[in-house]
């Protein structure tokens, strides 16, 4: 079922509005739930996030100052001797005068390099005064830049921040001011009658469907958009209390005395065609031919339809004359008529065989095991008792699908409980519950759905089973024949030819008493 969304929900008072369309629909026969409205899908609001890294500042490296120092000068004093002894005194005078000279000069030399030295040194610490005041003043200056660069990094942040804050609030705003103006929209484009509901459709591409629940809860309206316009639909209620269907159907061939005699413990309706001649054969031959099982007697019938194939219906009529397990109704013999073959066999139940303990519903490539069934169904409740492979689905809505549902036909989103069509069982009392139940519910062509839509209305529950729905398959199936004849139906492959469901059917006879000794 479609609804509305939760975005659709939140534009507009959904209850006045939905309520409003009911009120349309069930005083004037219009239809559904309000479309959609055209939205504008707004994006949501992705903050941008910048990634800042922090400069790292690079290190400064100081270069190295080498101080050089002067060697010191050597001096040598040379000494000149006169052998004059005349001129001696003379000359220790010139000597000693020489050597003050020359003393005096070496410490002149002296104080000069010292001067000299005194001069580099001062040189020397000035320069590396000058270089550490020159590291010092570059390290502020760096550090200065650093600094300036966090305060820019910390104001674009803050930037950021701001500029996100201001189109969050923006962004509120506008929504917050479409929201008001849808709702002041559809507050005054709230549907008054059928014309209305339709000019909203228009909007819509081909074969849209909206579903709308009545005012009652009861009855469901459908509108679909066509090509030209839009088709409305009121479904009759699921479950009715008065009379919608009529099931009675007249007979063909209706064999009025198949049951006659003992009481009947299982009577099974095989659902078949007119052509499957080959199954309704094997049926006979194989397994169909347990008629008593541990006292307990066993009687089929095949249930058919009408066929206007003159020549096929004169072979069915000469069928039933040999074998007299042929009910024929006055019902066109098709797929969609599943669930009329299935009430004409419970008719024919309530009509002619109403002595029967258990009724075995089946299609016609399922093989039935009564000598597992009857020993179950012996221990089993004889009222109000179903059982099958319980299973639940959804209607299908592709139109290109098998078993597809369109809304008009079942509107509601699921499907009640229901046991798997090929093979379930009842007692003979819920048949009977089921036809005078099934004129006050709405029709559906899937008889296994229909039947499980019945049940539930009846308040009975489906006693989950496995052995209803064990697969045969073409290969390995001696080996696993214990294994399979503790099941009670088999799904055959249609493959399968007629001389293998015979060594089948003998195997798990021939092994009957092997397959207990082993459990």
């Amino acid at each position: 079922m479609l609804v509305l969304n939760e975005k659709q929900e939140n534009k507009f008072d959904r209850s006045r509005y939905l309520n409003k369309i009911s009120d349309v629909l069930d005083n004037n026969f219009d239809s559904l739930e309000r479309p959609a409205s055209n939205d504008s899908t707004f994006q949501s609001y992705k903050e941008v996030v910048r990634d800042l890294e922090q400069n790292e500042v690079n290190g400064i490296s100081v270069p190295n100052i080498s101080i050089t120092r002067s060697n010191n000068v050597d001096v040598k004093t040379t000494k000149t001797i006169k052998e004059t002894k005349e001129n001696s005194e003379n000359k220790a005078i010139t000597e000693n005068k020489a050597i003050t000279e020359n003393k005096a000069i070496t410490e002149n030399k002296a104080i000069t390099e010292n001067k000299a030295i005194i001069e580099n040194k001062a040189i020397t610490e000035n320069k590396a005064i000058t270089e550490n005041k020159a590291i010092t003043e570059n390290k502020a200056i760096t550090e200065n830049k650093a600094i300036t660069e966090n305060e820019a990094i910390t104001e674009n942040k803050a930037i950021t921040e701001n500029k996100a804050i201001t189109e969050n609030k923006t962004i509120t705003e506008n929504k917050a001011i479409k929201k008001s103006k849808t709702i002041t929209e559809n507050k005054k484009t709230l549907p008054e009658n059928f014309d209305d509901i339709v000019r909203i459709m228009e909007r819509f591409k081909e074969n849209t469907v909206r579903v709308r629940r009545g005012r009652n809860d009861r009855n469901w309206y459908i509108i679909r958009r066509m090509v030209n316009g839009s088709k409305i639909t009121k479904t009759i209620p699921l479950y009715s209390d008065k009379p919608v269907n009529n099931y009675n159907v007249s007979y063909i061939i209706a064999n009025k005395n198949a049951c006659n005699g003992d009481k009947v413990f299982i009577l099974t309706m095989v659902l078949v065609q007119h052509k499957e001649t080959k199954w309704r054969r094997i049926l006979r031959e194989y397994w169909g031919q347990d008629k008593v099982v541990n006292g307990k007697r066993i009687q089929h019938i095949f249930l058919l339809g009408k066929i206007r194939n003159e020549t096929r219906q004169k072979e069915t009529d000469k069928e039933s004359q040999i074998f007299g397990d042929i009910v024929q109704g006055d019902f066109e013999d098709s797929y969609l008529n599943l669930t009329l073959k299935t009430l004409f066999g419970f008719q024919w139940i309530r009509d002619f065989c109403q002595n029967t303990t258990f009724v075995l519903k089946i299609d016609s490539d399922i093989l039935v095991n009564y000598r597992s069934l009857v020993p179950h169904l012996v221990e089993s409740p004889t009222a109000s008792f179903v059982e099958g492979h319980q299973t639940s689905a959804q209607p299908v809505r592709n139109k290109y699908r098998r078993w597809y549902t369109p809304e008009e036909l079942y509107p509601e989103p699921t499907y009640a409980p229901y046991a798997a069509g090929p093979s379930y069982l009842m007692s003979s009392d819920v048949s009977t519950n089921i036809l005078q139940t099934a004129p006050f519910v709405r029709f559906m062509p899937w008889e296994d759905v229909y039947v499980g839509l019945i049940l539930y209305k009846l308040k009975i529950e489906i006693k989950h089973s496995n052995s209803y729905m064990y697969s045969i398959e073409n290969i390995g199936v001696m080996s696993r024949i214990c294994e399979i004849r503790k099941h009670f139906t088999f799904l055959v492959e249609r493959r399968i030819s007629d001389a293998r469901i015979k060594s089948i059917v003998s195997a798990w006879r021939m092994k009957e008493n092997f397959c207990s000794y082993l459990h």
